[in-house]
């Protein structure tokens, strides 16, 4: 997956959290499991600035789609779909 599809998803989750009402939270404040990773979306985006690698952003993409699939909000075959 590139950048901009990368990108693309987690625009994607970033309008699914806020359309139910989560706050993305600091990492360190505690908070729930969903307010965590979506905190992450953000921290995802500033990492291609940091010269992050495209490797961690996608291990931290597979944290969220995690999170997400065990709260129910999304089946397997749903974030299959989502990352193409």
């Amino acid at each position: 997956m590139d950048e901009k599809s990368l990108f693309k998803i987690l625009k994607f989750y970033d309008e699914h959290f806020s359309s139910l009402g989560y706050h993305p939270n600091s990492i360190t404040s505690g908070g729930s499991k969903l307010e965590h990773a979506f905190s992450m979306i953000n921290l995802i985006r500033e990492m291609p600035a940091q010269s992050k690698s495209s490797e961690k952003m996608h291990r931290w993409l597979g944290f969220i789609q995690g999170v997400l699939w065990c709260e129910g909000f999304f089946t397997l075959e749903e974030l299959k779909e989502h990352n193409r």
